[in-house]
């Protein structure tokens, strides 16, 4: 990655070969974790026939949903991942919950069941919502795929703070000639 622009290429790098393994999902996404501010930044994407369908992006408080209760209290324990299933009504719950803070189209027809594996990073999470709960080989592949991810997203912040940086000293040095400038008046 040579930009932070690159973040979101790089994700669906990482989630196109997460098909690839086989890993089946309705939804996968990344969800950066702020315990000050007691709030989970989601980015989603579903993928229906192998085209991309929508993009979600939202931030949601905690104390919205369990589900995102038990998954910060796991990540806090710095456990590897976090599994969630939802039964029936359970589901359409969900979706209402969260539709107040996600940009998640409510669905027309909710699945009878859904399952939600969390795999923790320093930072945050990757997510799977999937029909059936993930395997356990499944679970191994994602957890190594939130620890290269975690390397990814921290270089990422790190080019994000390199590029505030130089637009900082590009400012100054505009600064600085205008005031050179002024002085030689």
């Amino acid at each position: 990655m040579h930009s932070s622009d690159e973040l979101v290429e790089a994700s669906d790098v990482m989630f196109d070969q997460m098909k690839e393994l086989g890993i089946e999902s309705l939804r996968i996404g990344i969800g950066t974790i702020n315990d000050k501010d007691k709030m989970v930044e989601i980015w989603s994407r579903s993928e229906i026939k192998g085209k991309v369908e929508n993009k979600i992006v939202g931030v949601v408080p905690f104390g919205v949903h369990p589900v995102f209760d038990n998954m910060v209290k796991a990540w806090k324990e710095k456990k590897p991942y976090f599994a969630s299933e939802r039964v029936g009504d359970e589901v359409k719950d969900y979706y209402k919950r969260l539709s107040k803070y996600l940009s998640y189209p409510l669905p027309k027809k909710y699945n009878k069941r859904e399952s939600v594996t969390t795999f923790f990073f320093k930072e945050g999470s990757l997510n799977v919502i999937s029909l059936e709960p993930l395997k356990e080989e499944e679970c191994d592949i994602m957890i190594r795929f939130a620890k290269v991810f975690g390397q990814m997203y921290r270089r990422f912040l790190d080019l994000k703070k390199a590029e505030e940086q130089a637009r900082e000293a590009q400012i100054e040095a505009a600064l600085e000639r205008v005031r050179s400038r002024t002085m030689a008046m």
